[in-house]
């Protein structure tokens, strides 16, 4: 269809229809990025999207310099090889568009480089704000990575031909500084606006985690940004509820609902925190078909440590449940320990037995399977070393549980269950 576009209207800047396809086409690209289709993009598929994005910049004369910025967060979001090298092609960016502060391109132009700086610098995907992935991820310890850390805290800049990545790659504070007058030139209603306000929010908070005592006004400016991001992408989600990745919906509502409950039990609001995480855990399953693990174990502990123990035991659960015994042995057994601790909080002993006794069970049919299978020669010396695993977590259940006997001044059983220990 865009072949068909008239030439003139394709570089001319004022087409609603070309802008509106431009915007279609780089949110889908977006979109193939989560983690329920991260398998889109990848080996030949990756560079056939790379051709695809030439392509584009064919009929898009006007995003041109927009789209090749989209090539380099692509390449920062599967590939963390060359780290070093994207800092310096966004600082290059940067230099080039940012004395042109009446051009709205370039404003946005400006805007994303110094929004993907700090993503980048905090391992996330400057393409959709999502943690980055093993291969896309860059190890801060090595030395090629040491001046960040130099530049970090001001100390001296021996190379003075990149004063200005020096600067931009440095403490949050210089960013902060840059972005904020390109955040009120944003229209009120860009995704673009909501992306900033998230990103300004994280540094804010910082900044706050750096100097608690002293910068409280920093955390509650990024309440406030935060919960600008997350109203402009609501309502870019009303407008585009049949779109699935639209608004909220997107990695970056996600990311903004986690960073604003942070904030939020920061400034003692638990009570509206843990909503913030159970909305982004709720976001992540609709948009990738499955929990948020990370976020799960994260609910779990944030719970226990406010005595929210309902919630937190609904939690563990769900850990549990997706935990698969035959590979995730040792998580099974903290996870039946910390629930059946759980309970033991709240003076639920009954129910601290039954979660112990429930995994023995689940384990000694787990042991009894595997004994069988050593019938089988090729098999038995795996199925030793696994017959061994099985009996250790064994231990770690039954230990617990005889100890809940003896608290629970029923003698005779505990000296049953250290007997068969």
């Amino acid at each position: 269809s865009l072949q068909n576009k008239n030439k003139v209207q394709m570089n001319g800047g004022g087409s609603k229809t070309i802008d509106s396809k431009y915007r279609s086409i780089r949110h889908s690209i977006q979109h193939t990025t989560n983690d329920k289709k991260k398998s889109i993009i990848s080996s030949l598929n990756f560079k056939v999207l790379l051709n695809l994005l030439k392509k584009v910049q064919v009929f898009f004369v006007k995003y041109k310099e927009l789209i090749t910025l989209l090539k380099v967060q692509i390449l920062c979001h599967y590939d963390g090889r060359k780290a070093n090298h994207f800092f310096k092609y966004l600082i290059t960016f940067y230099q080039k568009y940012s004395h042109q502060t009446d051009d709205p391109i370039s404003i946005e132009l400006t805007a994303k480089v110094l929004v993907s700086i700090q993503l980048y610098l905090d391992h996330d995907s400057p393409l959709d704000c999502s943690p980055l992935s093993s291969n896309a991820d860059w190890d801060m310890e090595e030395d090629q990575y040491h001046w960040l850390d130099l530049a970090y805290y001001n100390q001296d800049n021996n190379n003075n031909k990149n004063e200005l990545l020096w600067q931009l790659c440095g403490h949050p504070s210089k960013r902060i500084e840059l972005l904020k007058p390109l955040y009120h030139k944003i229209s009120d209603k860009s995704p673009l606006k909501a992306l900033i306000a998230y990103t300004l929010a994280k540094m804010e908070f910082i900044v706050y985690h750096e100097h608690r005592s002293k910068y409280k006004k920093n955390c509650l400016l990024a309440e406030s940004l935060v919960f600008e991001a997350l109203y402009i992408l609501d309502q870019d989600s009303s407008k585009n509820s049949r779109f699935l990745g639209f608004g909220a919906l997107n990695a970056l509502g996600t990311y903004a609902l986690i960073l604003y409950g942070e904030i939020l039990l920061n400034l003692n609001k638990y009570q509206y925190g843990i909503l913030c995480f159970e909305a982004a855990n709720l976001l992540y399953k609709i948009r990738n078909g499955k929990s948020f693990l990370y976020l799960q174990r994260k609910l779990c502990d944030i719970c226990a440590q406010h005595k929210d123990f309902e919630r937190s035991i609904h939690y563990n659960r769900e850990v549990l449940n997706s935990s698969d015994i035959d590979t995730n042995l040792n998580v099974f057994v903290l996870v039946t320990e910390h629930i059946a601790n759980l309970h033991v909080m709240r003076g639920n002993f009954r129910k601290s037995e039954e979660s112990l006794r429930t995994a023995l069970k689940k384990l000694t049919e787990k042991e009894i399977k595997v004994d069988y299978d050593l019938g089988d020669d090729l098999l038995s010396l795996n199925n030793n070393s696994k017959i061994d695993e099985i009996k250790k977590a064994i231990f770690y259940i039954m230990l617990p549980l005889a100890r809940l006997y003896l608290n629970g001044d029923r003698v005779s059983a505990a000296i049953m269950v250290l007997q068969a220990l």
